[in-house]
């Protein structure tokens, strides 16, 4: 099954002990292309604050949980 059918799938995640079936009710064709090939894996720590978008990513969950973000520097100063 690709991610543009609908239908039955088996969802799995790590440290599931089975995988959960469930039903496809909406399908976009365009989104395969973002889950083909290679998966990313895990980013956790300090890898995932090198990721592209992470501190717009931790800005909107600080202004859903209505704290406020940490006084990082910008993405351009903090070394590689």
């Amino acid at each position: 099954m690709t991610v543009g059918t609908v239908g039955t799938v088996n969802l799995t995640w790590a440290g599931a002990p089975t995988p959960l079936e469930t039903r496809v009710t909406r399908a976009d064709a365009v989104l395969d292309r973002l889950l083909s090939g290679t998966p990313i894996g895990r980013i956790a720590g300090g890898e995932a604050m090198k990721f592209g978008g992470w501190q717009r990513l931790n800005a909107e969950y600080a202004r859903q949980f209505g704290i406020e973000t940490p006084n990082w520097p910008p993405q351009a100063a903090q070394k590689p």
